[in-house]
């Protein structure tokens, strides 16, 4: 478990809790499942969404536990439809268990 400060924006204060992290295995059913969802979610037609401007891409940064549920994040640092950041998570599959944790 890793201690994460969450910034209450409607407070304005730090609120601080645990948040178990965990890492998909590449071209895992479930790695696949995640990039799906996300692509899906954004309207992007591939799992990149290549910004020419500043090369960026999607990236995965992880997975945590949502009270009960795990999530996985994503970020673009760019995207090119916004040209904004994005950090978007994705619920993961029913069921689904990290099998290691860093």
């Amino acid at each position: 478990m890793l201690l994460s400060i969450v910034v209450d924006m409607n407070r304005a204060t730090e609120i601080e809790r645990e948040v178990e992290w965990a890492s998909l295995k590449p071209r895992s059913s479930e790695w696949k499942a995640a990039w799906k969802a996300m692509a899906e979610e954004m309207g992007d037609q591939d799992f990149e969404a290549f910004d020419e401007e500043s090369g960026e891409v999607w990236q995965y940064m992880g997975s945590y536990k949502r009270g009960q549920a795990w999530a996985h994040e994503f970020r673009h640092r760019n995207h090119p439809r916004t040209s904004a950041r994005i950090v978007l998570s994705v619920r993961a599959t029913k069921g689904w268990q990290p099998s290691a944790t860093f």
